[in-house]
């Protein structure tokens, strides 16, 4: 009868063991599919955001090519057309502002890419 009695209480010591180990797994195994979807999600806004970061840097060499443009046109003048004023100074720092914002555009990329392991 006491032997009964300790297998009894030996099995069920070692179900409850393995029920909160099968509730550990059960628990781990949720919590790695939650942060693996989380990865999931945050790879494909780094893709988008790289994208998006690709098309701005693009779009900037339109203005910056007109503006380099109108910056060398007004080089070119000759005599008293040669005056720096306030349009060519407005081009000047327009031109520095797309530069920064180029620089900026990739070092963001370059993070972005690095993310991305690419």
């Amino acid at each position: 009868r006491e032997r009964e009695d300790k297998t009894c209480m030996t099995q069920r010591d070692a179900d409850r063991r393995l029920g909160e180990r099968l509730h550990d797994e059960t628990f781990w195994r949720s919590e790695l599919q939650s942060e693996l979807e989380r990865n999931v999600n945050e790879t494909h806004q780094l893709e988008s955001t790289r994208k998006s970061l690709e098309r701005a840097l693009a779009e900037t060499e339109g203005p910056m090519r007109v503006n380099s443009e109108c910056i060398y046109h007004r080089e070119g003048r000759k005599g008293i057309d040669m005056v720096n004023d306030g349009v060519e100074n407005s081009l000047m720092r327009e031109v520095d502002k797309i530069k920064s914002c180029q620089d900026q555009m990739k070092r963001t990329l370059e993070q972005v890419n690095h993310q991305l392991g690419v």
